[in-house]
């Protein structure tokens, strides 16, 4: 029988993997935008009651509730959930795919409230360009190049 810990950690994957498919959409209505902002949410709300959790999953969580609060042009929120995800990925010495994404989603928030975001892109390209992994550096790559 699983523990309330395993629960969470299904819900919160769960919650995670149903807001990507979102946010893979080339357009979202308003309603999958609310819906987005609830998944993320719940999401990080359960990743936070998982026992093992780690600082990559935290990280993780509050990169994709910076991305869904930029989609719904929440820029404040998003805003504070990228420098949390700089934060705790500075703090826990995460690799710098992590960082990189934090820059790109303050970035993003940045660019989307209309305000200056040069210094955080320059930062997520830093970052970028110090991921060992090929494959993830092409993804942090392409990502920032649609700023």
């Amino acid at each position: 029988m699983e523990n309330e810990s395993d629960i969470d950690k299904t819900f919160a994957i769960s919650a995670f993997n149903d807001c990507w498919k979102l946010i893979d959409k080339s357009e979202q209505s308003d309603l999958e935008k609310e819906e987005m902002v609830r998944l993320a949410e719940v999401s990080y709300w359960h990743w936070n009651r998982v026992e093992d959790k780690t600082d990559q999953n935290l990280s993780i969580g509050l990169w994709q509730l910076a991305r869904v609060y930029t989609i719904a042009y929440r820029f404040n929120q998003a805003k504070n959930y990228a420098n949390q995800c700089i934060e705790i990925s500075e703090r826990a010495g995460l690799n710098p795919f992590y960082l990189g994404y934090g820059y790109e989603s303050l970035a993003r928030a940045q660019k989307g409230a209309g305000e200056d975001f040069v210094k955080a892109l320059e930062q997520a390209t830093q970052h970028c360009n110090d991921v060992n992994d090929d494959e993830s550096r092409k993804m942090l790559k392409k990502d920032l190049q649609e700023l």
